[in-house]
């Protein structure tokens, strides 16, 4: 087999997510774990203006 330079671990990770997003396995889905990320950065955010 061919080298594709992408390393296995990222293949299966991707794997992994497409099933999540499919409903096939259980957990958080691409759509809310951006969400989840934007409200940490969000919080990081306010926290750093009251330190103001």
């Amino acid at each position: 087999m061919k080298d594709s330079g992408i390393h296995a671990t990222t293949i299966h990770k991707s794997f992994r997510q497409a099933d999540i997003d499919g409903d096939h396995r259980s957990g958080a889905t691409r759509e809310e774990s951006s969400g989840i990320w934007d409200l940490h950065r969000r919080n990081r955010q306010l926290e750093q203006e009251s330190e103001v």
